[in-house]
């Protein structure tokens, strides 16, 4: 008995009964049953369901591919409609298709096993632009990570990724100074003396805004040693030469650097005016006045004032801001300048001083503290890599910290590390 149907419902894929009208007939009229049998069979034997191409195929899919490209070549060679047919049945494109056969082909030729992963790995996406990295080693001005952004035309955090993969490096000839034991326990001391007084369950170091730093510094014509931004291709090979400081041509300065120090050091708190201690640091050059002056210790009892000196550790400038970065910065500025002759280089050396913005002088401030952390690691060493805090993006963020912390566990044992008396 014949089941009635309506032509104007629309078959469904479960349906039992009914037949698709679209169906492709053969040259009789009738429905092309190969057709059917073809597509019975696909719909069975595709290891990837759905019609959607996707970009990146992956490798085991890519296998699947070329192993059934295998199974219908014949002596090698593939029938005029088999790639066609394996495209859709994978749901890959035909070139994808096409371009796995080749690859297996070629491998084949060569006796080896066929593999064919995706070849687009660690190089897809957009294509870097090519720099002329080169030019950092013709260039006399790439002494900062700026000089050699502005340079190259790049911005510095991609200076910091080329540092990080070896393209590039930093290069200097300066020499640390030699410690001593006695030096490097003085200058861990030094480090723990940093540390504010009564914050053991959350140590921080000082502010540093009761503190003033001396310190005097030669100005030369031309640099004794210098830290630059290279290409490594051509610094393969160091430069050796005698080298002779003569004080000609040089300008001695004399800097004082403050961290918020007003003229007025008193505090009021809780209705009560105390004094605000300062306390002057320098290093321990035999020039200098000792700490115990009694001139000094005189002048400096008057007006209410309490200004004490206090010496820095042998051998550490890096532990005196000057020296840490206000001095280099200063010098910087100077050696973009070419000065050629004394009479030149003093206004040039005031120049810089006044080109400098004394607002990135806080930037030094941290440095500081996490250098004097740096240094309580190593047990008071000086080979010390100072960590990045992007301080420029927490100061236009106005999120730069004016203490740094210390764990606790670190001072516990850089203080068990320091002799008992």
């Amino acid at each position: 008995m014949a089941h009635p149907f309506d032509l104007n419902v629309r078959l469904e894929e479960d349906a039992v009964y009914g037949f698709d009208l679209n169906l492709p007939l053969n040259e009789f009229g009738a429905v092309d049953l190969d057709w059917l049998q073809n597509m019975s069979e696909r719909r069975v034997d595709a290891p990837v369901e759905g019609n959607q191409r996707k970009r990146d195929c992956p490798d085991h899919v890519r296998q699947q591919v070329y192993q059934a490209l295998l199974q219908r070549s014949k002596n090698g060679k593939l029938g005029k409609k088999d790639t066609t047919i394996v495209s859709q049945q994978f749901g890959v494109k035909l070139q994808t298709v096409q371009r796995i056969w080749r690859q297996g082909k070629k491998q084949l030729a060569q006796n080896i096993p066929v593999k064919v992963p995706n070849l687009k790995k660690c190089r897809s996406g957009r294509k870097p632009i090519p720099i002329d990295l080169e030019k950092l080693n013709s260039s006399q001005k790439k002494m900062t990570i700026e000089d050699v952004s502005r340079e190259l035309g790049i911005s510095k955090s991609r200076i910091q990724r080329y540092l990080r993969k070896g393209l590039i490096r930093r290069h200097s000839s300066s020499i640390k100074p030699y410690l001593t034991e006695d030096n490097r326990k003085a200058r861990l001391k030094w480090c723990i003396d940093m540390i504010e007084e009564g914050g053991l369950d959350a140590p921080k170091f000082k502010d540093l805004f009761d503190f003033v730093f001396i310190d005097e510094k030669w100005f030369y014509l031309h640099q004794k040693s210098e830290s630059t931004t290279c290409y490594p291709v051509k610094m393969n090979h160091t430069a050796r030469a005698k080298t002779r400081t003569t004080s000609l041509g040089s300008c001695f300065c004399v800097l004082l650097l403050v961290q918020g120090l007003e003229m007025e050091y008193q505090l009021e708190r809780s209705g009560q005016e105390k004094m605000c201690t300062s306390q002057f640091s320098y290093n321990i050059a035999p020039t200098h006045i000792k700490v115990d002056d009694p001139q000094f210790l005189e002048v400096a009892k008057q007006d209410g004032f309490d200004i004490r000196l206090i010496c820095q550790p042998a051998n550490s400038p890096d532990f005196n801001i000057l020296d840490l970065g206000f001095f280099r910065a200063i010098q910087a500025i100077q050696y973009k300048k070419n000065a050629k002759t004394l009479n030149e280089l003093i206004p040039v050396v005031q120049e810089a001083f006044l080109e400098y913005c004394p607002k990135r002088a806080n930037r030094m401030f941290v440095t500081l503290q996490t250098v004097l952390k740096e240094a309580m690691k190593i047990k008071g060493g000086n080979k010390i890599k100072i960590p990045h805090m992007q301080k420029q993006r927490l100061e236009r963020e106005d999120m730069l910290p004016l203490q740094i912390p210390c764990e606790p566990s670190l001072l516990a044992e850089a203080i068990s590390s320091l002799p008992a008396n």
